[in-house]
Parts: structure tokens; C-alpha cells; sequence
């Protein structure tokens, strides 16, 4: 009687012991896809990951999150059926990325090659009025040649340092001194009463 007691326990203890040396068993492997799955986050986690997916970002950052918890938990099958989710949550990731910057980068690309037509045209419009009106003997009521001259040139001068930013690859601070360049010919062109057309201005 006192054996047929004890077999229940010896059950017990042997499947305790046959947990213990699957869990043993998968740990390894279970380490090797959270490190494989650390490693994919890290090289998908760039600054245009940042900039153009942010919500991606937090997304794959809570995955990996709960698969290390899975590990802590040991729960070393979870970890292993998880790896390729995060993974391929990485690789999304870069490609999304990727594809945004890409599409910004077409679109600054195509503003800038309009405004690099219409400014050295309105330039040319506000310089012949100026040359124009330096020949006159009689200057128009509320005419400022020598005000547009200056503001012309002005204009001139911060054009040239947009395009060196350009050339260096600095589209959104060239983009941006461009418009500060069309507020001074603008300028230019009102202190000669001058109307530009609305694609130089």
C-alpha cells in the first residue's frame, strides 16, 4: 500500500524534473532568437526610423519589449515563436522608413527646382525695371530705385548661400532661405511699384 502511495508523487516529480530539462533544453535557443531579435531593433532603429516612423518605432520597441519579458518569464517557447514577428517587424520597419524619406525627398527636390526657375526670373524682372528707371530722367511719384537696387542685391546674395546648401545637400535650410530671398524681392520690386507674377513672388 505504502508503494502504491508514493506513485503519485514519483509522477509528480518526474514531469517537475522533465519540465526542468525541457525549460533547460529551449533556453539556449531561446536566448539566441532574443539576441537575433535585439540586434534587427537596433539596426532598425535609425534617425530616419525616428523622424519618418515614429509610431513604427514605438510598436517594434513594445514587441521586443514583451519578448524579453517572455524570456524573463521564462518562457523560452514563446521567445522562440516570437523572434520572426519582431524581426519582420524590423525589416518593416527600415523599408517604411525608407520609402517616406524617399518620397520627402523627391518632393523637396521638385519645390526646389521650381523656385530655382522662378527666382533668377524675377531677378531678371526687378533688375530691368531698375535699369529701366536709372535711365529715366524723371523718376514716377513713389518710385525708390536705390531702395530695390539694395534689396535686390540682398536678395542676390542669400540666393547664392541657398544654393550652396543645396549643392551640400541641405534641401529644407535652402528651401527655407529661398523664402526669405523671394520676401526681398518682393521688397525689391515694391520700392519700384513693380507687380511680379504670383510664381516669382
Amino acid at each position: 500500500m505504502k508503494t502504491t502511495r508514493r506513485l503519485p508523487l514519483y509522477a509528480t516529480c518526474a514531469a517537475l524534473v522533465l519540465f526542468a530539462c525541457a525549460c533547460a533544453t529551449q533556453k539556449d535557443p531561446a536566448q539566441e532568437a532574443l539576441d537575433a531579435a535585439t540586434s534587427a531593433v537596433n539596426s532598425a532603429l535609425t534617425q530616419d526610423a525616428d523622424k519618418y516612423a515614429p509610431k513604427e518605432v514605438t510598436a517594434l520597441q513594445a514587441k521586443l519589449a514583451d519578448l524579453k519579458s517572455k524570456f524573463d518569464r521564462k518562457n523560452y517557447a514563446g521567445v522562440i515563436l516570437g523572434r520572426p514577428d519582431v524581426v519582420a517587424a524590423a525589416s518593416e520597419l527600415t523599408q517604411t522608413a525608407a520609402t517616406r524619406r524617399d518620397a520627402e525627398s523627391k518632393l523637396l527636390a521638385a519645390q526646389w527646382s521650381d523656385i530655382s526657375t522662378s527666382v533668377p526670373k524675377s531677378f531678371d524682372t526687378v533688375r530691368s525695371r531698375i535699369d529701366e528707371l536709372g535711365k529715366s530722367k524723371r523718376q514716377p511719384k513713389n518710385v525708390d530705385v536705390q531702395t530695390a537696387r539694395s534689396d535686390l542685391e540682398d536678395a542676390e546674395s542669400k540666393w547664392n548661400e541657398a544654393k550652396v546648401d543645396y549643392q551640400n545637400g541641405k534641401v529644407t535650410d535652402a528651401l527655407a532661405a529661398s523664402q526669405a530671398v523671394k520676401t526681398q524681392v518682393n521688397a525689391a520690386a515694391a520700392a519700384i511699384n513693380l507687380q511680379l507674377p504670383s510664381s516669382a513672388g
